[in-house]
């Protein structure tokens, strides 16, 4: 079987956008708090643009839902290489 890598594409993408979203928001809320500093920054340092704000989140969306895409299709195309005719 086959995959569709299209679809493997913009699942990735949508949890990875999704998944970058709830961190910055939830990093947002813990400001200050323990070593969340060092999470910001990492974050900061991968996606140029993200913060922790409303509209640093929806940038990290966009970068988010790049990577997650690229990773889905990669995932997808390598599967198919690998995988066995029906």
């Amino acid at each position: 079987m086959k995959l569709n890598v299209k679809a493997a594409a913009g699942a990735f993408g949508l949890v990875m956008g999704l998944e970058m979203v709830t961190l910055i928001l939830w990093l947002g809320l813990r400001r200050g708090k323990g070593g969340w500093d060092a999470a910001r920054r990492t974050l900061q340092d991968i996606y140029p643009g993200v913060d922790l704000t409303p509209k640093g989140a929806l940038v990290g969306l966009g970068w988010a839902l790049l990577d997650g895409a690229k990773m889905g299709a990669a995932y997808a195309l390598i599967y198919n290489a690998l995988a066995e005719e029906d």
